[in-house]
């Protein structure tokens, strides 16, 4: 989630709680609305005012106005179909508000990141890394939801640290896929405009991003790979080799055409790790390997999660 600065009006205009929820303060944003923490009401029976206030359920509410809510309606369509799956972001429904304004806004409730993100995660590391144990515990969550979302007939497109939530589960934190708006059947990609390296940042992009401008379910392959190497490492790997924005365009669009670099992994990596990334990052899309093949690795597929 990215926070940028707001029109005061536009807050109002979507300030208004739902029946069964009080609206935080803005915690985000998004190109399909605001994202605002949210605690459910405390209920009115005695019995439970003590317990209430110690422990307040907290949810993420993304709102935009109901005018401007196809992207949202859409984004509630695909979570709605992948909820069976423990990886992919909650949601507990949908309701219309009205803010301060009057005017009416279109509101859907989600599960809050209680461990941040896998963004926040990786900076704390202090470019350091994490440990690799911890990497493959993530990177098979990521999988898992993956998985989950290609074997539906979907692709996000957009999958970096940002995107990746962190819930607090016991002792440690699971991963879960927790931005939708990019996500699309498979079967809808060549019929939507899609414009990747304007909307996306290229530091996670394919290399048939570009040409084409499509991103299958192969691309999504390569963003975790790219993931991976940066929770390893505490560095994007385009950072490791000190490239900036047109000069990653240029690489990718060479790798596209069967030409030019391919991507450099350090010295004292794992023998498990190396053989993991080479099978994200191969050139060819169709020679990519799928998230259910990766998961079946032995020391992935040996993991508890």
């Amino acid at each position: 989630m990215s926070k940028r600065k707001y029109d005061k009006v536009e807050v109002k205009n979507l300030s208004g709680d739902g029946k069964k929820w009080c609206r935080g303060p803005m915690i985000g944003s998004s190109s399909s609305g605001l994202i605002f923490l949210a605690t459910l009401k405390r209920r009115r029976s005695p019995d439970r005012i003590i317990a209430d206030r110690l422990c307040r359920p907290v949810m993420a509410v993304k709102s935009t106005r109901m005018s401007n809510s196809f992207t949202l309606l859409e984004e509630k369509m695909v979570l709605d179909d992948l909820q069976e799956c423990p990886y992919i972001r909650r949601i507990f429904g949908e309701e219309t508000t009205v803010g301060m304004t009057g005017e009416e806004a279109y509101n859907i409730l989600l599960e809050y990141p209680s461990g941040g993100t896998l963004e926040d995660l990786i900076k704390r590391s202090g470019s350091e890394g994490l440990p690799e144990n911890e990497v493959w515990h993530y990177t098979r969550c990521l999988l898992l939801g993956l998985h989950h979302m290609h074997s539906h007939g979907y692709v996000h497109r957009n999958l970096k640290p940002e995107n990746i939530m962190l819930v607090r589960w016991g002792v440690g934190c699971m991963a879960k896929i927790g931005e939708y708006e990019s996500v699309i059947r498979v079967e809808m990609l060549k019929k939507r405009l899609w414009n990747p390296y304007t909307r996306m940042d290229i530091k996670y992009l394919s290399p048939e991003a570009f040409g084409s401008m499509q991103q299958g379910q192969a691309s999504d392959i390569w963003a975790v790979g790219c993931i991976f190497y940066e929770m390893l490492t505490g560095k994007c790997i385009w950072d490791n080799m000190d490239k900036g924005y047109s000069e990653i365009k240029d690489d990718l669009c060479e790798m596209k055409n069967g030409s030019g670099i391919r991507m450099k992994l350090p010295n004292g990596m794992s023998k498990n790790a190396k053989k993991f990334l080479k099978a994200c990052f191969q050139i060819k899309a169709e020679n990519r390997w799928s998230a259910d093949r990766l998961l079946n690795l032995s020391f992935l597929a040996s993991l508890q999660v």
